[in-house]
């Protein structure tokens, strides 16, 4: 899910495309990974008011290219 209640639109529904994001931590066994979400059409979460974000994969590299 995201942080903020309106990320990264107003909508209830946001077309997300396939991304992925590079995220540093020494915690990690390589210092870094990779979280990968595929494209999507985001839903707010009538709880929350939050997107839900589905098959989120994390490996050591890059899974889509970010056009």
């Amino acid at each position: 899910m995201g942080l903020n209640d309106y990320e990264p639109i107003e909508n209830d529904t946001y077309n997300m495309p396939a991304r992925s994001f590079y995220i540093e931590n020494t915690e990690f066994e390589n210092g870094y990974i990779w979280m990968n979400i595929p494209a999507q059409i985001l839903e707010r979460d009538p709880e929350n008011n939050q997107f839900r974000y589905f098959d989120i994969s994390f490996t050591n590299e890059a899974v889509f290219e970010n056009l």
